[in-house]
């Protein structure tokens, strides 16, 4: 059955399905398709995990918010250039992987992007590009005293100001792309970026004509404005190119992971990529997630979703093609809402996001794509499995070599008892810091904002919770410092370690609170030390010290 007729939510009381919204979803969901024949994919190999995982080694490393990275040398916003002296930092300290927040094309949020399939070149080191180093009109531009105002005041800013760096950066972009750059492949991103600069970020809102990516006046466009379509094109591919090189740096020092990133869900509705491919999409639907306990309302994400009927049509094209723009080669990938390979929270258009439904994928093919696309590329995947996850779906995911994905702060259970194929961690871009957690930051936010309907339950909830994981902690001898919270993870069998910078340094601010858009500064927040100065802090070094103490959490036969 595609779309459900009833769901138990996360109180576990049964939530029928109207027939109108059923009605509604499966009109989404498109017609089937007749005459196919029936796929042929094979039963699910497992996802590729490296050799030293499978003999038992783990490893451990810093989980960052690439644009938050402070530097001496970066524009405003953490770039390639920072990911490289991270790796090198990171490294240094026995880290053996470093894990990075979306870097979809995006304009804000990293998980609301225009599209997954390319980058955001605003993380492109703009000095470190040969064009930079062979144009002396452009270097004496960057060295200029009113330039170098601007980039300090980027610098010195709380948080990243994202319209301030790029016209910044594009500034200099423009000024480095010659003519006859403009050949070599364009991709559909590229047109759509050129297309964009003439009516607009949404193409639902562009003239009719151009609203295909294959019409005649599209056609037309790219021809007469090859130039402008190639500077974007060769924007990515430089995008590319820094940061293929950072992988291969991490995987040069021995790091045996190197690069874990981040694939989101979706891709805004109106962006590059729902138009590039218009039919792999329910555009009639969003999707979300029903009312809970921190969202009595539901959520409503506004991301259009893949239509199953339109991937088994195309034997699920869309999907690898997908996973082989994100996949590090050698390094690890996390896929967000992982429970979307087995269902997803479908919206009609214009409903309210407790009137929604759960529609069916075909689970058993897409882990057949994602383990084979895995093994191609020698990347190990974790899957972002919280909430209400049902237990077949994360047997079926172990069953697969995909790694589960466990917070301290919603743990119980002693370190000997968390999973050995899982990724452990502190807390999420999406959750409380771990000094945040304990002062009920959070809750004081959601409360001021209005996105809580009793905040006096949810304050009892956080009290009983923090009894529970301050017990848990003590039976380990261990207090509510980060450093313990650390040293706890370190005594886990998890193949992995996940620790954010925003823990060691003892930040109260998460950089994302669900629910809100302007109300709060989400994806801006930077962090309080400059990556210069990790390796001279004493907090860094007692990671160090957690991590290479006792058992090995890294295969040593890979150190240089």
């Amino acid at each position: 059955m595609e779309v459900a007729l009833s769901y138990v939510d996360v109180w576990g009381k049964t939530q029928e399905v109207d027939p109108e919204t059923r009605a509604a979803l499966l009109k989404a969901l498109g017609p089937k398709k007749s005459g196919l024949k029936k796929n042929l994919l094979p039963r699910p190999q497992s996802c590729y995990q490296p050799e030293f995982l499978e003999r038992g080694g783990r490893t451990w490393g810093f989980a960052v918010q690439l644009y938050g990275l402070r530097s001496a040398r970066n524009w405003g916003i953490g770039d390639f250039g920072d990911l490289r002296a991270l790796i090198e930092t990171s490294a240094a300290l026995g880290a053996g992987l470093v894990g990075l927040n979306p870097l979809h094309a995006a304009h804000l949020s990293p998980y609301s992007p225009s599209s997954r399939h390319a980058l955001n070149p605003l993380y492109i080191d703009v000095e470190a590009l040969p064009e930079f180093s062979a144009n002396a009109r452009a270097r004496r531009l960057v060295a200029s005293r009113s330039f170098q105002a601007r980039l300090k005041k980027l610098r010195g800013a709380k948080l990243v100001d994202y319209e301030g760096v790029r016209r910044a950066k594009h500034e200099v972009f423009e000024s480095l792309f010659p003519e006859g750059r403009n050949r070599g492949p364009h991709t559909t991103f590229a047109l759509f970026e050129a297309l964009a600069e003439k009516f607009g970020g949404n193409w639902q809102e562009w003239p009719r004509e151009y609203r295909h990516p294959r019409s005649a006046a599209v056609g037309r466009f790219a021809r007469a404005n090859a130039r402008r379509v190639g500077f974007h094109a060769w924007l990515q591919r430089r995008a590319r190119e820094q940061l293929d090189a950072a992988q291969k740096r991490a995987l040069e020092l021995g790091m045996p992971v190197g690069l874990y990133v981040d694939l989101a869900l979706g891709a805004d509705r109106g962006g590059a990529e729902v138009w590039s491919d218009q039919g792999a999409y329910a555009l009639s639907a969003s999707s979300g997630a029903p009312p809970d306990g921190f969202n009595p309302r539901g959520q409503d994400w506004g991301l259009p979703p893949y239509s199953p009927r339109a991937l088994r049509a195309r034997n699920f094209r869309p999907f690898a093609e997908l996973l082989r723009a994100n996949m590090p080669e050698g390094g690890a990938l996390r896929i967000d809402h992982v429970m979307s390979l087995a269902r997803l929270y479908w919206i009609p258009l214009g409903a309210k996001p407790d009137r929604g439904g759960y529609v069916s994928y075909p689970l058993r093919e897409l882990l057949a794509v994602l383990a084979a696309e895995s093994r191609k590329r020698r990347c190990l995947v974790i899957g972002e499995d919280l909430g209400t996850v049902p237990a077949e779906l994360r047997a079926a995911l172990a069953e697969a070599g995909v790694l589960s994905y466990r917070p301290l702060i919603f743990a119980r259970a002693a370190p000997r008892d968390f999973p050995r194929d899982a990724l452990a961690c502190v807390s999420t871009h999406d959750l409380p810091t771990w000094r945040g957690y304990w002062a009920a930051r959070d809750l004081e936010l959601r409360e001021r904002i209005g996105l809580t309907v009793d905040s006096k339950r949810e304050s009892r909830q956080r009290k009983a919770d923090q009894a529970s994981l301050t017990a848990t902690l003590r039976r380990e001898g261990l207090d509510r410092t980060a450093r313990s919270a650390h040293a706890f993870l370190a005594r886990t069998l998890c193949k992995l370690v996940a620790v954010q910078p925003e823990d060691v340094l003892g930040a109260l601010e998460q950089a994302n609170l669900p629910g809100t858009i302007t109300e709060h500064p989400n994806w801006r927040r930077k962090l309080p030390l400059a990556l210069e100065r990790w390796s001279a802090d004493a907090r860094f070094a007692a990671l160090r010290d957690a991590f290479g103490a006792g058992k090995p959490i890294a295969d040593p036969a890979r150190r240089r």
